[in-house]
């Protein structure tokens, strides 16, 4: 039995140890607290948010350092979201949740930078739906995507950028969104200083 051990202790050392978790990988979010990691190139951050049928939710991130991209997937592992990171707004991003069960919120950096970077999420709300709330997911889409058009840095796509941070401006107003009427602003203002046009001033909008 000795011999027996002794052999089997010296195979065990001779396997490969298993590989180490990523840091912050497959977190819960909890309601309302901020949750800090970093990120390195090439490196996938996931979390999960466990919801029911017919609840509505929000997540907020902020980073620093190199472009951040997420995405989000329900129950059965399709992505429902795929959204960037804003680098100087808080990005918020809302489901309608149609099935029960755990969905996941991914955070991984886009670009080529190969700069760690780091970053805040929190679970920002989760509640049964309302009404207002797919106004909110369409104003949350309509900034996303005045963003990706004004980072192609073309005059063509940041005069399409100022129609899509528009609608996002109307709707913010209507749900009312505090938050998401100041991002609109803020994005409507450097949109008009990318087209040289900082005399067409802001208060078009207020």
């Amino acid at each position: 039995p000795k011999v027996l051990s002794e052999r089997t202790t010296q195979a065990n050392a001779n396997l490969p140890s298993p590989p180490a978790a990523a840091p912050n990988s497959y977190q819960p979010l909890e309601r309302g607290k901020w949750f800090e990691g970093e990120i390195s190139p090439g490196q996938v951050n996931s979390y999960r948010i466990q919801a029911s049928g017919g609840q509505y939710f929000s997540i907020e991130v902020e980073h620093w350092g190199p472009d951040l991209a997420g995405a989000i997937f329900d129950p059965t592992g399709q992505s429902i979201i795929d959204f960037s990171c804003n680098r100087d707004d808080v990005t918020a991003r809302s489901v309608i949740t149609n099935a029960g069960g755990e969905y996941t919120l991914t955070l991984h950096p886009s670009g080529d930078s190969l700069a760690a970077g780091r970053y805040e999420v929190r679970l920002r709300e989760i509640r049964p739906k309302e009404e207002t709330d797919k106004k909110r997911t369409i104003e949350e889409k309509a900034l996303a995507d005045g963003e990706q058009l004004r980072r192609d840095l073309k005059k063509e796509s940041n005069q399409q950028a100022l129609e899509k941070y528009r609608e996002a401006l109307a709707g913010a107003r209507i749900i009312p969104d505090g938050v998401g009427e100041a991002n609109a602003l803020k994005n409507l203002g450097k949109t008009y200083e990318a087209l040289n046009q900082n005399g067409e001033a802001l208060e078009n909008y207020n």
